[in-house]
């Protein structure tokens, strides 16, 4: 096959390779290289096809199969590769396709979509929502702020205040929402006077002091900057300054706000 192949004899090499997978019994065994030829021919499709069937047959290939389909395929080749691992979707819940596809929404900025899978990928897997923050987090630096905020609370209603993530996931989704009110200048006090509800009813369930610390620096800037409320503004600050705990960074942010 290799001989085919610096002769450019890729119909020949692929002869070749279909052949050995039927001595060694085993059609996936050179389904790689296959890809790669027909990645050669332009036979995006085809490509496509084996590629899945290496992924398939070798599990720890995942990274591999990324990097190829990111530098070899056009943006136009994107549902392709999606109706492909629908098909083996249906028959195959396998883990690796789960992610590649919600991989193939974010290269497409479908966050949404991406969510779907993951929030199935971290059931199925009992993970932390590592996945899911990272994808929040890329979906709120789209400004695709329901999608971000969709994420973040998945988090916060499924892990619960011991998940690593839970404070973070509060403290973004919380900034999702005001960003989103605010950066049209199109809003109403009566939204900003909602969402001041919302942290102050977070805050009351779960306290005042080192874990919610961005959270508070977050309420005392909404209440100085939109509400026009500076008194409360200094005091939320002050109280916070008095928490025990609070590493230097929080210190800082918070001497910076006051002055």
């Amino acid at each position: 096959a290799s001989n085919f192949i610096s002769s450019a004899k890729y119909d020949l090499a692929i002869k070749t390779y279909e052949r050995g997978g039927e001595l060694f019994k085993d059609p996936n065994r050179f389904a790689f290289s296959l890809g790669e030829l027909y990645r050669r021919k332009a036979d995006t499709p085809k490509m496509i096809e084996y590629y899945l069937n290496s992924l398939e047959a070798e599990p720890g290939q995942l990274m591999t199969i990324q990097t190829q389909l990111a530098r070899y395929l056009a943006d136009s080749d994107f549902p392709e590769l999606q109706t492909q691992l629908y098909d083996r979707l249906q028959k195959n819940n396998n883990a690796d396709f789960i992610e590649l596809l919600a991989w193939s929404f974010v290269q497409r900025k479908d966050f949404k979509s991406a969510l779907r899978q993951y929030k199935a990928l971290d059931k199925r897997l009992g993970e932390s929502g590592q996945r899911i923050f990272t994808l929040s987090n890329d979906a709120a630096n789209a400004r695709d702020y329901d999608t971000a905020i969709a994420g973040f609370e998945y988090i916060i209603q499924e892990k619960g205040p011991q998940n690593p993530f839970f404070f973070d996931a509060k403290r973004e989704a919380m900034n999702c929402r005001r960003r989103k009110i605010t950066e049209g200048f199109d809003y109403t006090m009566d939204e900003l006077r909602t969402l001041e509800a919302e942290y102050e009813t977070f805050l009351t369930q779960y306290d005042r002091g080192r874990n919610t610390a961005y959270i508070i620096i977050q309420l005392a800037d909404l209440e100085a900057f939109y509400i026009n409320d500076l008194d409360k503004a200094i005091r939320l600050l002050d109280e916070l300054r008095q928490s025990p705990g609070l590493n230097r960074n929080i210190l800082a942010r918070v001497k910076i706000n006051l002055a």
